[in-house]
């Protein structure tokens, strides 16, 4: 799996069977060389990674180099990207800044919320859809949902229009969708306080 920041082309992240997830670049660029930079590893997975997805850009602070990484190891985890400016010439580890691991099963998909910076939903093969506020509680999901009966749930995608519904994609062939109330109705603080959950020091 893999993703582009928004408003970037030529860099991408990308997540590996083994559960690291690497910068990649389509051409030369900054000092770094096109293909797979080697040299930062974004470790923290057990498991193969199923998803990563970057935070959309938009309002007032810049929330870009933030990516979701969902994985078979029952985790979802939070990183922030390594600046493109700054490739790095000795091989290191880079780890989360958050990991989230209040899953039951393995976790298809996570992605972001399109107005609340904070809030995320995330889909396992349990057929649990969680909903998150990173800045409430980095341990527990502020609204879950068992859908389809047990049976998987592989994709996840918010509504463009009010972002109150949710649309997910289930292994019995079904789209199921959800309305999880105002909990994704940003307040005032909800960018600054992101700003603080995201400033962690690798806590794993």
């Amino acid at each position: 799996m893999l993703d582009f920041p928004d408003n970037e082309t030529t860099t991408f992240w990308v997540g590996t069977k083994e559960g690291n997830v690497y910068q990649a670049n389509r051409y030369d660029r900054a000092g770094a060389k096109a293909g797979l930079d080697q040299q930062d590893i974004y470790k923290g997975h057990a498991g193969r990674v199923m998803r990563l997805r970057f935070h959309p850009l938009a309002g007032p602070v810049d929330f870009s180099d933030l990516f979701l990484v969902a994985s078979v190891d029952r985790m979802v985890k939070l990183w922030r990207a390594k600046s493109l400016a700054k490739p790095s010439t000795t091989a290191h580890t880079i780890p989360p800044v958050y990991s989230f691991d209040e899953v039951d099963d393995y976790v298809y998909d996570a992605k972001w919320h399109l107005a609340h910076p904070a809030v995320f939903g995330t889909a396992d093969s349990s057929g649990k859809f969680d909903s998150w506020n990173s800045n409430n509680d980095t341990e527990v999901s502020a609204v879950t949902t068992n859908v389809g009966m047990g049976r998987t749930i592989n994709k996840l995608e918010w509504d463009h229009k009010d972002g109150r519904h949710a649309a997910l994609g289930c292994s019995d062939g079904k789209l199921y969708t959800y309305d999880i109330g105002d909990i994704v109705i940003p307040g005032e603080s909800e960018w600054t306080g992101l700003q603080k959950t995201s400033c962690g020091d690798g806590q794993q």
